[in-house]
């Protein structure tokens, strides 16, 4: 791997001029202005950590402050630890203790003036082993998983993306997902390694102020979730994006095929991939000129990227996997003997090699892109002095995808008092939330005495309430 790669003082040596942060109001930040603020930074990082600095949190606010502590700590090739601007101050904690995080930057670190010269400080060798990024994903464990996601997994991620999509001189990818996320991430890197520009417009709400942001920043790859697709094209009359979009990346959850089928209809050049935290996102996409389908699935997989489907479970293998999970001793070997890193999804392969997804083989609901464990939810609800036992699902949403929900049994049906279960789950993020709760009378069991959570989710459904 090139030491120059992952550097942006080196992007700033070699292409000065060139566009490299696009906010949507058009300004414009190049590689030579991002290194000024990153080695700024980087002297600013180097008085405050400790020299064996294990990794640095960062509030993963989608704003060019961030996104420059990102540059200055790869620069430094200390791990990043990304957290989740919803998370609560609870939430944020738990990481930062688990992961032993050395320094927090936090919503209200601000990047500081200063007049260092990139030429100060030069691209160094960096173990391609070490972890660039941590970035934290529900399991079924019950608990968050630290994913350890090298600097070689990045690199091959996005040397497997260019392959497909390839790069034009005009090219700035939309960066309006979660960087706490590895979809928002890997936009970041896959830009710094191409020498492109990354077009930063966070999602307001406002489904036309984005359309229009993506036009206005000439924004020409663009990469959603299905649910927010779906709030554009019913916002937007055709064209729905300008002709210079020529490709938008459909990932984070499984697309409807209503969805697909509209964006054929409409000329929308959506293509959808499969991908993971783990993975170091994409692992399958579809080229660019394939018409979005359900008989298409999500591709073919990337150049580099093996996959294999056993015991109908889609397994992957190639550079851009997990190194594994923090902390080492709290988690098994995610991979097989022969180096297979098992997803936990549900799939096939078709006569032309493309990859059909069936279904999560754990119990991880998605709502809106956000993945959720069940166990975090319920590991709430019944440190709540009402509940006595709970069991946390999903239920399937038009907009979202899945919503939360969950079934509780009241320690005391007579005194029962929901409005301190309700107050209990706001110590979650809002998107982990159940969004409907009944009160049964028990949780249905299996044979082994086990809670069975989609015969509890099926006798639960009827009696689901709106939380408040």
């Amino acid at each position: 791997m090139s030491v120059s790669a992952l550097s942006v003082l080196a992007a700033a040596s070699e292409a000065p001029d060139r566009a490299a942060i696009v906010h949507e109001n058009g300004d414009v930040l190049t590689f030579g202005d991002v290194a000024k603020h990153v080695t700024n930074v980087m002297h600013w990082l180097r008085r405050r950590v400790p020299a064996d600095v294990r990794a640095v949190a960062v509030v993963a606010t989608l704003r060019v402050d961030v996104i420059i502590a990102f540059h200055a700590l790869i620069e430094l090739g200390i791990p990043v630890v990304p957290l989740h601007p919803r998370w609560t101050a609870r939430e944020r904690e738990n990481v930062v203790q688990m992961l032993g995080v050395d320094l927090v930057l936090d919503d209200d670190w601000r990047m500081t003036a200063g007049d260092a010269e990139p030429s100060a400080l030069e691209p160094r060798e960096i173990d391609p082993e070490s972890a660039l990024a941590i970035l934290l994903t529900s399991g079924t464990s019950g608990s968050p998983k630290g994913v350890f996601l090298s600097r070689r997994a990045f690199v091959a991620s996005a040397a497997a993306s260019t392959q497909n999509l390839g790069w034009t001189d005009e090219d700035r990818w939309l960066l309006s997902m979660p960087l706490a996320h590895v979809g928002g991430l890997s936009v970041v890197i896959r830009c710094l390694i191409a020498r492109r520009a990354v077009a930063l417009v966070p999602w307001s709400g406002d489904p036309n102020a984005l359309a229009a942001s993506i036009a206005h920043c000439r924004a020409t790859i663009v990469s959603f979730v299905p649910t927010l697709l779906r709030k554009v094209l019913d916002a937007r009359p055709d064209p729905v994006f300008p002709s210079s979009v020529r490709a938008i990346l459909v990932g984070g959850d499984a697309a409807p095929a209503a969805l697909l089928d509209e964006c054929r209809a409409r000329r929308v050049p959506a293509l959808a991939t499969y991908g993971m935290t783990e993975t170091c996102a994409q692992v399958a996409t579809q080229a660019p000129g394939e018409e979005p389908s359900v008989e298409a699935g999500v591709g073919r997989p990337l150049p580099g990227i093996e996959l294999r489907i056993r015991s109908g479970e889609i397994e992957v293998r190639g550079p851009n996997l997990l190194s594994g999970y923090l902390p080492r001793d709290s988690f098994p070997n995610p991979f097989t003997e022969d180096g297979w890193f098992r997803t936990g999804d549900l799939g096939e392969l078709d006569d032309r090699g493309r990859l059909h997804v069936r279904g999560r083989r754990s119990a991880l609901i998605i709502t809106g892109g956000e993945n959720v464990d069940p166990l975090e939810i319920e590991r709430v609800l019944v440190a709540c002095s009402e509940v006595r036992e709970a069991c946390a699902f999903g239920v399937p949403d038009d907009h979202w995808g899945q919503v939360v929900a969950a079934a509780v049994v009241a320690r005391d049906p007579s005194t029962f008092d929901r409005d301190q279960v309700e107050a209990a789950i706001r110590d979650l993020a809002k998107f982990k939330r159940p969004r409907m709760i009944a009160v049964v009378d028990a949780l249905v069991t299996n044979a082994t005495g086990k809670v069975d959570r989609n015969a509890t989710a099926t006798a639960a459904r009827a009696r689901l309430e709106p939380v408040r």
